[in-house]
């Protein structure tokens, strides 16, 4: 399989392999191919920069059932592996800020817990609250995560492992706040190259994080519920319109009660049936009297909530 149109979204530390290689894990989109895209193992030297347009060819990786994932064709035994990175062809330096709503705004879901009822495995979340926070490496080197340098352990020469601090992200999606690991390479760089105390009170304005900053998500291949933050996106909103309602104008759904509307109807719009851009709706609406029980709320997709109105169910 080869991609024509594959952008470059974001690229995980680098972490060590068995065999002595190490790898670093890709993630991007396509819009000949219509979805979001893992690929590795790409080595360290070489990487394709974020928001880069390339033509690369990939292939299955018999191990890895996830629809989104693929590896680099080539060889990547030992020694070649570090040249793995030239199958990427750049087609175009970068993609124009003008393209990126438009070619994002289909994979973006409203909360993790609905990119697991599609059983996604990457995705992008638009929080409305976001904070960094940071989580002293545990002190097993068995552990997912890492260790800290003065445990007295012998650590890894590259990796996460040999870092002292876990950056996580803490926000807040539909249903509810999720505190995840943040794997973004350059959050790892910003810690080697600038030491603990700098990354700690910089990290947040290297991110450029801000109310409107979007995350790349992703699970892990062994556990499809467990999610990290890939990327710290910005500028793929679409910016308010003077008719949006502010936030204090909109009737307010629970974290509890919006699972519980979108559950019940199986993550689906009940009048099309579409899994896409959903939302919580009144049947009978909010400013005709209607409240907000569970038997007034619906799930409708955004095209469809937006052709409803004020109506009731076909009712004016």
């Amino acid at each position: 399989m080869i991609l024509e149109d594959f952008v470059m979204l974001g690229t995980t530390v680098p972490e060590p392999n068995s065999d002595g290689r190490v790898f670093v894990c890709s993630a991007g989109v396509s819009a000949e191919y219509r979805k979001l895209i893992r690929i590795y193992p790409l080595a360290r030297r070489h990487v394709p920069t974020r928001w880069g347009v390339y033509r690369v060819r990939l292939e299955r990786n018999p191990r890895d059932h996830r629809e989104e994932s693929f590896q680099v064709a080539g060889d990547r035994r030992p020694g070649a592996h570090e040249r793995i990175n030239d199958q990427f062809e750049v087609v175009r330096k970068r993609l124009p800020d003008s393209e990126r709503i438009k070619l994002l705004s289909r994979y973006t879901v409203g909360s993790i817990r609905e990119a697991n009822a599609k059983k996604l495995s990457l995705a992008v979340i638009q929080p409305d609250a976001i904070e960094v926070a940071f989580e002293a490496n545990p002190a097993s080197v068995e552990s997912p995560q890492m260790v800290l340098f003065d445990d007295g352990l012998e650590r890894p020469a590259v990796g996460a492992r040999r870092f002292a601090w876990m950056p996580r992200l803490n926000f807040h999606d539909e249903c509810g706040w999720n505190h995840l690991m943040l794997r973004d390479w350059g959050a790892f760089e910003l810690q080697r190259k600038r030491g603990e105390d700098y990354f700690r009170k910089n990290l947040a304005a290297a991110l450029h994080l801000r109310p409107s900053s979007s995350l790349l998500v992703g699970n892990m291949n062994n556990q499809r519920t467990a999610w990290l933050v890939i990327s710290v996106l910005n500028g793929i909103r679409e910016a308010p319109t003077l008719f949006d309602a502010l936030p204090d104008e909109r009737p307010h759904v629970s974290d509890r009660l919006r699972r519980s509307v979108y559950d019940r109807d199986g993550w689906a719009c009940v009048k099309c049936g579409s899994k896409e851009k959903l939302s919580v709706a009144h049947k009978w609406p909010h400013v005709r009297g209607g409240d907000m029980s569970l038997a007034n709320l619906r799930t409708l997709c955004m095209p469809c909530n937006l052709t409803e109105g004020d109506h009731v169910d076909g009712v004016a």
